[in-house]
């Protein structure tokens, strides 16, 4: 859940903003894309840097790619990829991709030019607030060729800066041994867990403490108590359709609207959420609720990605906070979608210590910025960039904990 909210069963919820993966100083810079050419791989593979215009072209092709990917990634689909740099960039973002000899697409991801840690020159995949994994996307079976095709590319001279990668996956784990064939440095900053429920894991409910279980069962009769409750799920693209207006009304209603960063609060955002959402929309949205006399008082949209679903947005109605609104619906979605589909996990997408998810679901997956060095040598200057950034990190991380001990609203 990228800007997400804490919901206690002791009072009402805080804002936590989700901290931006931050291995670098700026987005990007001002470079043009023409000065990167493109990159001919020894198993004839050639690796591109285009235009997000230039890459419609390849929407089929890319469709096919992220349904055969190795890692699941909803963000890099086309249907939300291209809407969000159309709408969203504040530099120049080119779509890296790495096809065969005989043209099929086996790798892509967006990329901007930075420096790590405002020192050292990099390549990074293309992350923002709205898509909180940097998982590029690479063919399942040609990994290796398919990222070596990628760093020839991007990271000849320098640094490929990959923000919010699961350091579980297949991607993560091609990394090391590409890097290590070609004699370039991996780094980590900025570990950390991430809240996810598992099918067959058991009931999320066990995982609390006796405690909790009897506070968050206390407020669930109470909150019934306002009106008829119900759980809805919205999975068909009419009734995603339908349901998002709403969830879009119900987020501006409470602080995110207040603060001017709801979904609705800007016209390009504005735009590219629905873009986003109605270009997805065909079995790859659902929208999850707890109504009261069927209005909704909790809503979270999520992006369903083959065997994976993303919970992407989430709002609550405030005037209902001391009921936990929120967290009665994350305590029900594991069950509800595990019970009605053939999804085998839920990624939270939620920042790391997320004070209320990271209480109702006790699984996590590893995840890191991940720092490719380039070849041959990474030198005194990534070095450099390298201790910076982690400096930088440091800092945000207590700053973020004094702003929670604050609980500031």
């Amino acid at each position: 859940m990228s800007d997400t909210l804490a919901n206690g069963p002791r009072g009402g919820m805080t804002p936590v903003p989700r901290p931006r993966p931050r291995a670098f100083d700026r987005e990007g810079e001002a470079t043009p894309l023409k000065a990167r050419s493109p990159s001919a791989g020894a198993a004839g593979n050639r690796a591109t840097l285009r235009t997000p215009d230039e890459a419609q072209a390849l929407v089929p092709a890319w469709q096919a790619l992220a349904g055969e990917a190795s890692d699941d990634n909803p963000f890099l689909r086309p249907g939300f990829l291209l809407p969000a740099a159309a709408h969203l960039a504040r530099h120049e973002v080119a779509i890296a991709t790495a096809e065969t000899g005989g043209g099929d697409l086996i790798a892509l991801a967006p990329v901007v030019r930075t420096r790590l840690g405002g020192i050292a020159r990099a390549w990074q995949v293309w992350t923002h607030p709205y898509a909180p994994l940097g998982t590029p996307l690479l063919r399942r079976g040609r990994e290796n060729e398919a990222l070596e095709a990628l760093l020839d590319l991007i990271g000849r001279d320098r640094a490929v800066v990959i923000p919010d990668l699961s350091l579980d996956g297949v991607v993560a784990e091609t990394l090391v041994t590409v890097a290590a064939a070609g004699g370039r440095s991996v780094s980590h900053l900025d570990r950390h867990q991430r809240a996810t429920a598992t099918r067959g894991s058991g009931d999320v409910h066990t995982a609390l403490s006796r405690r909790h279980r009897k506070d968050y069962a206390r407020l669930e009769r109470r909150l019934a108590e306002q009106g008829a409750f119900e759980r809805v799920a919205a999975a068909r693209p009419a009734e995603v359709q339908a349901g998002f207006p709403r969830f879009l009304s119900l987020e501006a209603s409470g602080w995110k609207g207040r603060r001017g960063t709801a979904l609705a609060s800007t016209t390009a955002v504005m735009q590219f959420a629905r873009e986003a959402v109605f270009m997805r929309n065909d079995g790859r949205v659902r929208i999850d609720s707890v109504t009261l006399d069927g209005r909704p008082v909790a809503m979270v949209v999520s992006l369903v990605e083959r065997s994976t679903l993303f919970t992407w947005k989430i709002a609550y109605d405030e005037r209902l906070a001391a009921y936990s609104p929120g967290a009665q619906l994350m305590l029900g979605l594991p069950a509800t979608v595990f019970g009605a589909t053939e999804v085998r996990s839920i990624d939270s997408c939620a920042a790391p210590d997320h004070p209320m998810i990271d209480r109702l679901w006790p699984e996590r997956r590893p995840m890191a910025t991940v720092v490719i060095g380039p070849r041959p040598s990474p030198g005194v200057v990534l070095g450099l960039g390298l201790a910076s950034a982690r400096a930088e990190q440091t800092a945000r991380r207590v700053l973020g904990r004094m702003w929670r001990r604050g609980g500031r609203r």
